[in-house]
């Protein structure tokens, strides 16, 4: 066996792992966010969900009432939050909203910093509700492939590994028997 196959085996390697590297670094690029048996109310009282694009512009979110009851689920921005916070009036995104739910997933693309404004749907109670967010650089539809991608770069670099000792041995081995 010739040197050339032994280095021709350590480039691969290295190839490999600076792939596998890199779709590590893309998986664990996310972030989550979450709480459980918070309560909702009115005015002061609501629950927020903060959502900030520095932890990554895809965004999955989702609130359930652990009670049964129903919640408001508004996404707004700061502006929103505090004028929801005093009991006024705010703007909110319809399309990413939910009025009157128990349980609310909802993906999306975030710009700039929003909120998740969560309230009870009755103005008198409050409810017990569960959020988590999940926030990524990349599609978070996308994670379960990346996870797989990083799997084969694992077990290729294994494989690698075992090609490359058995490469060199074979390679020593030739090198004395030539020397002898």
């Amino acid at each position: 066996m010739k040197g050339w196959k032994v280095v021709g085996i350590v480039v691969m390697l290295v190839a490999v792992s600076a792939v596998g590297w890199y779709v590590q670094m893309t998986v664990n690029d996310r972030s989550h966010s979450g709480n459980w048996g918070d309560s909702a109310g009115r005015g002061f009282d609501i629950y927020n969900l903060p959502l900030d694009p520095a932890y990554g512009n895809y965004v999955r979110f989702e609130i359930s009432s652990t009670d049964g009851r129903t919640v408001d689920v508004y996404l707004t921005d700061q502006d929103g939050l505090q004028a929801a916070r005093t009991g006024g009036a705010f703007e909110y995104d319809a399309e990413f909203s939910a009025v009157n739910t128990t349980h609310i997933i909802r993906e999306l693309r975030i710009s700039e910093y929003s909120q998740v404004v969560v309230m009870s749907h009755d103005p008198d109670g409050t409810v017990r509700v569960a959020s988590s967010a999940d926030q990524s650089s990349y599609p978070l539809e996308l994670m379960p492939v990346l996870q797989a991608a990083w799997l084969i770069c694992l077990v290729a670099n294994l494989f690698l590994i075992v090609l490359l000792i058995q490469a060199w041995k074979r390679y020593r081995r030739e090198r004395r028997s030539g020397l002898s």
